[in-house]
């Protein structure tokens, strides 16, 4: 099952969610940041590489007022 992470443009601080789509994932952000002109919103899937880290792959984007957008 995929885990879907969500982050307000910084790329060290995502916040799990407990959605199972990528739809359900893009609500939860929207609904967890404020949109405002300048702000990126973004949704990424997480691979662990082991003694490496978890690196987390932006799959959705919004930019400000905008529609989402594939990463």
């Amino acid at each position: 099952m995929t885990k879907f992470y969500i982050g307000g443009g910084s790329d060290d601080c995502w916040m799990k969610t407990n959605a199972k789509t990528l739809n359900g994932a893009k609500a939860i952000a929207s609904k967890t940041y404020q949109q405002a002109v300048g702000l990126k919103i973004e949704v990424a899937e997480a691979e662990d590489h082991g003694e490496d880290g978890i690196r987390y792959i932006p799959v959705a984007v919004k930019y400000g007022y905008d529609n989402w957008q594939q990463a």
